[in-house]
């Protein structure tokens, strides 16, 4: 109980204390700086060892809005159950091939040193029952390294084939080091992401040049959204700035009608136009998009 006062104490000091501003901004998803095709793609791995990489290259084209086939022979696999024996693939598409080319381990030792403090003690002894001397401590480092190479080509009708390549590695150490896997595959992902990134929409944060009360923004960050309403209705003079905060509330805690009331509210007050405009577009295509 008294743990509660003590909150209820310091809110209301903090919706009562002084303001200072702070700039709103907000994210934005731009669009890729090039359309890898329009076409549904179909990913396969050149090799048997290649599927891993082929797999984070679906996912990533996948979470991009590219449309991804299935493959025929995979799918021709599960229905021989069925008893059938061949899958036709319907329409038009690209084809993808994914190659992932990794070297055998390779290993490397290092020797070193350190110094190091050796103690002993007998408390036997009444006076000065430890003694310690200076040493030097001998070591072996071993570590282990994978390189290879992604190559990823894409085939379309029409269209000369394009290839991307891009090499990667992934390095452990210790005494007794374990093979980089999760490292190689790690590495491997991060180079696909870097390798199709033209490709790929990317976030980027921008300046809205509203300046809002710097203590809502900061309750919006911590997610305390009714203190910052609370904060931004008693505190906000400016009708459009305010609107237009509470409109970036909704939106940040994911209530996209809500967030449309306010920007069109704040629209109809016919100042910042281009700026709601923008806001309520951003919010039309977010809520539409699946």
């Amino acid at each position: 109980m008294l743990k509660q006062r003590w909150i209820n104490a310091t809110l209301a000091l903090l919706l009562l204390g002084c303001s200072t501003t702070t700039e709103l901004k907000t994210t934005l998803e731009v669009p890729p700086a090039e359309v890898l095709t329009t076409k549904p793609v179909l990913v396969e791995p050149v090799t048997p060892d290649s599927e891993p990489a082929a797999d984070v290259v679906r996912q990533l084209l996948q979470e991009n809005g590219y449309v991804i086939r299935q493959n025929t022979q995979v799918t021709g696999t599960l229905l021989q159950a069925f008893g059938q024996n061949q899958v036709q693939p319907t329409g038009d598409s690209a084809r993808l091939t994914v190659r992932a080319q990794v070297s055998e381990p390779a290993h490397a030792f290092r020797k070193g040193s350190r110094s190091v403090s050796l103690k002993s003690c007998n408390y036997l002894q009444e006076r000065n029952p430890c003694r310690s001397r200076k040493a030097s401590l001998s070591f072996v480092e071993t570590s282990v390294s994978q390189a290879g190479q992604l190559t990823v080509t894409l085939e379309e009708a029409g269209r000369p084939p394009r290839t991307l390549t891009t090499p990667f590695s992934a390095t452990t150490s210790g005494v007794v080091p374990a093979l980089p896997t999760h490292q190689v595959m790690a590495q491997m992902k991060q180079a696909l992401q870097q390798l199709l990134q033209p490709y790929l929409k990317r976030q980027e944060v921008v300046s809205t040049g509203i300046e809002a009360d710097r203590l809502a923004v900061d309750m919006m960050e911590l997610g305390l959204y009714e203190a910052a309403v609370e904060r931004l209705e008693g505190h906000e003079a400016d009708e459009a700035v305010r609107q237009y905060a509470l409109g970036y509330l909704e939106e940040r805690r994911g209530n996209p009608s809500g967030a449309l009331m306010y920007y069109r509210d704040g629209a109809r007050l016919g100042e910042r136009q281009a700026l709601f405009d923008a806001a309520i577009e951003r919010v039309e295509r977010s809520r539409d998009r699946p």
